[in-house]
């Protein structure tokens, strides 16, 4: 095309519009189609926005998707945690308290000799 419009039409064109293909614009830089003019590059405004709001959309994905697997990290842990600490109170409930060791001058003397014999029978 640029290589036909100055022959058919003696005309150059000085600004090629394009959609964000590096491939055409450098083919077209390569191959020089005005000798040394050069032809320069300008991005379509609605192919900028439409790559513009894809890249956008895509970072909005990937922070969603990673906030969700954040709160799902954060449940589980807590999940562990509540699960800890009933597994530590149960332990704590089953362990007994140590008994007070008695010495043999600590038990009250019997006021009368029925309360010894009623422990004597015991």
């Amino acid at each position: 095309m640029f290589f036909r419009s100055s022959v058919l039409h003696a005309a150059k064109y000085a600004f090629y519009i394009g959609d964000g293909d590096a491939k055409t614009f450098s083919n077209l830089s390569d191959a020089k189609p005005y000798g040394d003019f050069v032809v320069k590059k300008l991005d379509c405004v609605l192919h900028v926005g439409r790559r513009m709001f894809r890249h956008l959309k895509d970072v909005k994905k990937s922070l969603v998707e990673k906030r969700k697997l954040a709160r799902a990290e954060a449940k589980k842990k807590e999940e562990q945690d509540k699960k800890e600490a009933e597994h530590e109170q149960k332990n704590q409930a089953k362990v007994k308290q140590p008994r007070k060791k008695r010495k043999l001058g600590d038990e009250p003397v019997p006021q009368k000799t029925t309360d010894l014999t009623g422990k004597i029978m015991k």
